[in-house]
């Protein structure tokens, strides 16, 4: 699932990432069926999603903020002395 990464600071300074997914042709039911299937990945890597919201116009998923860079950088070393 595709989509664009947004960093958000919530009320009680708490700050989620929140994926906005750019698949508009995946149906409702198919999106809640992978979000079952991510929830069930049980490794020390992968963040399991806090929350998600489905509607024929808009699909988001929500993680804890990991201020650590990205996934890429941490395998590749990029930008790292």
């Amino acid at each position: 699932m595709h989509g664009s990464l947004y960093k958000v600071s919530m009320v009680n300074s708490v700050f989620l990432a929140v994926k906005r997914i750019k698949d508009w042709g995946i149906s409702e039911s198919d999106f809640q069926r992978k979000i079952g299937k991510v929830s069930q990945v049980n490794h020390p890597f992968v963040l399991q999603p806090l929350a998600y919201y489905c509607s024929r116009q808009e699909k988001l998923l929500a993680y804890e903020y990991m201020d650590n860079g990205s996934l890429f950088n941490m395998l590749y070393k990029v930008g790292m002395n």
